[in-house]
């Protein structure tokens, strides 16, 4: 939230800022570049699909990639 907090007040006050430095700025991409717009509907079948099994297996596996 600070990032966006920063951005969006060096925008706005742009007279008064000279500079700004943004360290690690998650979320101020613009992801509909990258991938395709899912509704969310399309997420929460996802979702009820999953077994608890698949969560472990998914978290043992991006843990190894560390």
């Amino acid at each position: 939230m600070g990032g966006m907090l920063a951005s969006r007040f060096s925008l706005i006050y742009a007279d008064i800022i000279s500079n700004i430095i943004l360290i690690n700025p998650i979320g101020l991409e613009n992801y509909l570049e990258y991938v395709e717009y899912r509704d969310i509907s399309f997420f929460y079948k996802k979702e009820l699909q999953l077994q608890p099994e698949n969560i472990i297996n998914y978290q043992k596996k991006k843990l190894l990639q560390w």
